[in-house]
């Protein structure tokens, strides 16, 4: 809510932030595990037959 400040809102503590900072710093980033799990090259195109044929192979 807007009349809430956020501390108040999600009960931040001296207790509980130190775990929420060691939680998002062991956190891995999630463009780094797409990364790693894709293989494939990503090509950029505006070509508009090159885009209709992609999403024509859909169908």
């Amino acid at each position: 809510m807007a009349t809430k400040s956020f501390t108040t809102e999600y009960k931040f503590t001296s207790k509980s932030v130190p775990k929420l900072l060691k939680a998002i710093e062991k956190q891995e980033n999630p463009m780094s595990s797409i990364k790693r799990k894709s293989n494939n090259k990503f090509i950029v195109t505006t070509n508009k037959k090159r885009i209709d044929a992609i999403l024509e192979s859909y169908k």
